[in-house]
């Protein structure tokens, strides 16, 4: 463990200059030109953080930045640095050692074998020296590859896993990965949703526990997987496993036996107890009616999205969301929340932590950080997936804002199955007992030349995207220096949306944080395509342009308006 006169020692030579006596300083960082200190250090504890965005974390993540290198030739020149052994303490003679990490690549622990067979664990510590202990999270080994690919091999043991690697990779598959818990004794459930969507291959060691671990896998995430196979390996002595298989095949004759067993695992049912399949009446009486977190506007058991163009206001009315639903109040002065929300998760991956906190102050919302709402920033130490189990943990009982949504889905947001993996994602979420899901997102690009907003023109993409939404509100900025935004619900389900409306944002926001409604819903009039061109002049510009034997392409461009804009005043399409 690393004291204060080292940390001090350390950064001193690093910064090349003496640190005052006190331990909370603020710096101007390393890392970029700072014309005024964004960098805060604990010259004591050695952790430290670039409120620009350069990075935090402790002395070996300083000096994996500061000298360019990775992380074991940090150790080494910290080591050099001090002049003591701090950090390259070695391994203990250990024959093998598995890196376990989240899912972004960050390490968490480190699994050693030794011979004869035994497993020791160790940590870094908040500097980076090693603790000879796992610690309290686990993880999937190579959990980084796993939540890109859209195929997976699961095997009991690390070694299976990196022969397994080793005799396919030269086949060069694409969207693959292997991955273990550990050991037969070292699954647990929370893991299951990393494998949504995915065509999942178990292969069990041949005995009793290998063959009752791959069950206890196998129905943990069939609920969340496209497929899961449990394959049993030919000539396999008894506790035998794929490394022995791979002994005398290669590893083509490892994926034929896959491709030979056809069988997709199923939960063992009586095929006679079919009505297990359907609700029942006394379900459905007892179901709770359409519910709202906030009235005529946001829906319970649902995902509301908010589309517009960048630059339009959806985080502005994210944030609006986010305080009536912490206050049990008004939203834009007229949509009351039903109550006090328990708990709100914002993540925000496109913001960093200084211009969300400029954000947070402009709503009133710093206050209710750490104790009702969690956010996670682009700033964040460790970015979130949708299936951390982690958040699926927290999601419970929450209200989950995602700002914007597409920057969790992996893939492309115009591919049908990358849209239905990421819907699957969102409602995985709803199982674990989030409220609501509010996600925002993009508009269609030429949408700003629209007269009229519909469910195509307001979101981006795949049409799986508007499908898998219970409410849709688009957004129009008409006005920048008041801040007015134009509100019109495009998708409603299960209830009668209000007429659209309009909303002001300044001066009021900066007097109280709240937006102000000038007019009720029903007096916004209509949606121009550019300031001072009114849907009916416009049209009967298109009508007269028509006559003269214009193309519709031609009219588009002649009145600076889209394609869809000229087949509604014509009529056509």
């Amino acid at each position: 463990m690393i004291n204060d006169q080292q940390s001090r020692r350390y950064f001193e030579d690093r910064l090349g200059t003496k640190l005052p006596a006190r331990a909370e300083l603020s710096l101007r960082c390393p890392f970029h030109e700072d014309s005024r200190p964004s960098f805060s250090l604990n010259a004591d504890k050695g952790a430290w953080i670039c409120h620009a965005g350069c990075g935090q974390g402790g002395i070996l993540d300083f000096e994996q930045q500061f000298a360019h290198c990775d992380r074991d030739t940090a150790r080494k020149q910290v080591d050099e640095l001090l002049g003591e052994k701090l950090f390259s303490t070695g391994n203990g003679h250990a024959v093998k050692t598995y890196r376990y990490t989240d899912a972004r690549g960050k390490l968490l622990y480190e699994k050693l074998r030794f011979e004869p067979k035994t497993f020791r664990y160790r940590r870094e510590d908040e500097n980076g020296a090693w603790v000879w202990t796992k610690g309290d999270r686990t993880a999937l080994y190579r959990l980084p590859e796993l939540v890109t690919a859209a195929s997976v091999i699961y095997v009991e043991g690390e070694r299976d896993a990196e022969n397994v690697l080793a005799a396919v990779q030269p086949l060069e598959l694409a969207n693959f990965a292997v991955t273990t818990s550990g050991g037969a004794n070292d699954w647990r459930d929370e893991y299951a949703p990393y494998f949504a969507g995915r065509t999942v291959i178990i292969l069990p060691d041949n005995d009793t526990p290998g063959h009752a671990h791959a069950q206890q896998v196998a129905a943990a995430i069939h609920k969340h997987a496209a497929g899961v196979k449990i394959v049993d390996l030919p000539g396999l002595p008894p506790a035998g496993d794929v490394s022995d298989y791979l002994e005398t095949h290669s590893g083509q004759d490892l994926l034929n036996e896959i491709r030979q067993q056809k069988r997709a695992w199923t939960p063992q049912v009586q095929a006679t107890d079919w009505r297990s399949l359907f609700h029942s009446r006394d379900e459905f009486e007892n179901a709770p009616d359409v519910a709202f977190a906030i009235d005529g506007f946001l829906q319970e058991e649902g995902i509301t999205l908010l589309g517009s163009l960048p630059g339009h206001g959806k985080t502005l009315c994210m944030l609006a969301i986010t305080r009536a639903l912490l206050e049990g109040g008004k939203l834009f002065t007229r949509f009351q929340a039903t109550r006090r929300s328990d708990r709100v998760l914002y993540l925000i991956p496109e913001c960093g932590l200084g211009p969300f906190k400029t954000r947070l102050k402009t709503f009133r919302l710093l206050d209710y950080v750490g104790v009702s709402l969690f956010v996670q920033t682009l700033s964040s130490k460790e970015p979130l997936a949708l299936t951390d189990p982690r958040l699926l943990h927290a999601a419970e009982g929450a209200d989950v804002i995602l700002d914007t949504a597409i920057r969790f889905m992996d893939g492309d947001e115009n591919a049908a199955a990358d849209q239905r993996m990421f819907a699957r994602n969102l409602f995985d979420l709803q199982k674990a007992g989030a409220r609501t899901i509010i996600g925002a997102h993009h508009s269609v690009k030429s949408s700003g030349k629209d007269n009229f907003m519909t469910l195509e023109n307001i979101l981006r993409g795949s049409g799986d995207i508007g499908a898998m939404a219970a409410t849709v509100w688009g957004l129009r900025q008409i006005e920048p220096i008041s801040n007015e935004i134009y509100v019109s619900n495009v998708k409603p389900r299960d209830f009668q949306p209000c007429e659209p409306f309009v909303i002001k944002g300044r001066p009021c926001l900066d007097e109280t944080g709240y937006f102000e409604m000038p007019k009720p819903p029903g007096y916004a009039g209509e949606l121009c395509a550019r300031p001072g061109r009114p849907k009916v002049e416009g049209r009967e510009e298109a009508e007269t342009l028509r006559a003269q034997g214009y193309t519709y392409e031609q009219i588009a461009g002649k009145l600076d308006v889209s394609m869809r804009t000229v087949c509604n005043w014509l009529k056509k399409g």
